[in-house]
Formats: structure tokens, C-alpha cells, sequence
């Protein structure tokens, strides 16, 4: 008869768990979702291509800025850089033109491939050579920098 007792003893205690779990799970329904674990694990493509899209950006605009500082210092025309490279869009008829909705246009392309090549240089360089240390990084970048034809 003892053991009988213990055993109903233990049924109910199971059942009174039981019911505390199914309070329990109603509650966890009602709270909001968890928040997703940042940053998210493994190699994240997005922070790479977002951060080489900016530091590509970047790299153009103090490409053209020195461009136009060091044509000031030797007297020349400060928008020969975007008349030289407008000659992709429409010939030798660049190097002449004054339309500045051209010149805008050309300062655009400069700046979107410099975004671009940023983005794939740094997502290159971090899925690659993840532990790169940064002397070495900054060595490589200034190397791909003055690459001509890059």
C-alpha cells in the first residue's frame, strides 16, 4: 500500500508539473521574439560588401579631390581628370566640352567604380585572407591602389 501511495504521490506531481510547463509555454507564446544573436555567425558578406562600397567610395572622391588639388598646382585645367575620363562616354569631344551635367555624369561613374571595385577588393580580402594583419592589408590596398589600369 505504500508504494501505491508513492506512486499516485508521484502521478500527481507529474501532472501538477505538466500543467506548470503548458502555463509556462502559454506565457513564452505571448512575449515578444528573441532578438537574433549579432553579430550573426559565420563569414557576414553583407558587412563586407557595405563597408568596401563606403571605403570604395571614399577612395575615389580623394582620388579626384588630389586629382584636382595636384592640377592647381601645376596650373592645369582642374576638370581635365573628369574631361579625360568622360572620353569613355563620348571621344576626344570631352576633353573640350564645358556641359557640367556631363562632367556630374562622369564624377558619378568615377564614384560608382570606385564603389564597386571597393566593395569586391574588400570582400576579396576578407574572405580570403580573413587574419590579414593590417600593415599587411594596408600594404596590398596601397599596392592596388596605384595598380595603373585598375
Amino acid at each position: 500500500m505504500t508504494a501505491e501511495r508513492s506512486r499516485q504521490h508521484i502521478e500527481r506531481e507529474i501532472e501538477e508539473h505538466r500543467l506548470a510547463i503548458t502555463q509556462l509555454e502559454e506565457e513564452l507564446a505571448q512575449l515578444p521574439a528573441p532578438a537574433a544573436p549579432w553579430p550573426p555567425p559565420g563569414f557576414y558578406t553583407t558587412f563586407y560588401l557595405v563597408t568596401g562600397l563606403m571605403l570604395g567610395t571614399m577612395g575615389a572622391l580623394n582620388s579626384f579631390l588630389f586629382n584636382v588639388v595636384g592640377s592647381f598646382v601645376v596650373n592645369q585645367d582642374p576638370m581635365r581628370i573628369l574631361r579625360v575620363l568622360g572620353t569613355f562616354f563620348i571621344g576626344k569631344e570631352a576633353l573640350t566640352t564645358n556641359d557640367m551635367t556631363f562632367l556630374m555624369l562622369v564624377m558619378l561613374t568615377h564614384l560608382s567604380v570606385g564603389a564597386v571595385a571597393g566593395a569586391i577588393f574588400h570582400l576579396g580580402l576578407n574572405l580570403f585572407w580573413p587574419n590579414l594583419p593590417a600593415a599587411r592589408l594596408l600594404l596590398v590596398s596601397a599596392g592596388f591602389g596605384v595598380t595603373p589600369g585598375w
